[in-house]
């Protein structure tokens, strides 16, 4: 069925069958949850704005079955995690990438023989080089 059908058979508006269809992209554990009526359509939500961040999302589900939220309550929380998520710019981007790359060449740096580490110096000064 296209989105159009759903809408006329349910008499709901798109963007709200959208909304509906949108819960069934929780983890399975949170939309067993929904489905067995612990949680609502405002919990989904919350827990859709963080769908980008699986640790924080599990974290909302968690203090949500903990403590019993609201849904509202549960969108609020939500928004205050997404407000301290570091934003991500071209340097913290950079620096993310040159970190992991560092830890790699490190990892490997004993097990190397002369050749091998002239190779990682050379990658390494060119990881200096991008920054």
């Amino acid at each position: 069925m296209t989105l159009e059908e759903v809408r006329k058979i349910l008499g709901l508006s798109r963007q709200r069958v959208y909304q509906y269809l949108n819960i069934l992209k929780l983890p399975d554990d949170m939309l067993e949850k929904f489905c067995s009526s612990e949680m609502n359509e405002m919990h989904a939500r919350a827990l859709l704005m963080l769908k980008d961040h699986n640790e924080l999302q599990q974290k909302l589900f968690n203090e949500i079955e903990e403590c019993g939220f609201t849904g509202q309550q549960a969108v609020e929380l939500a928004q205050q995690y997404i407000k301290d998520i570091p934003a991500k710019t071209p340097i913290t981007n950079l620096a993310k990438s040159s970190s992991k790359k560092l830890t790699n060449l490190k990892k490997k740096w004993s097990k190397k023989n002369m050749v091998q580490r002239k190779q990682c110096r050379k990658q390494l000064q060119d990881l200096l080089n991008e920054i």
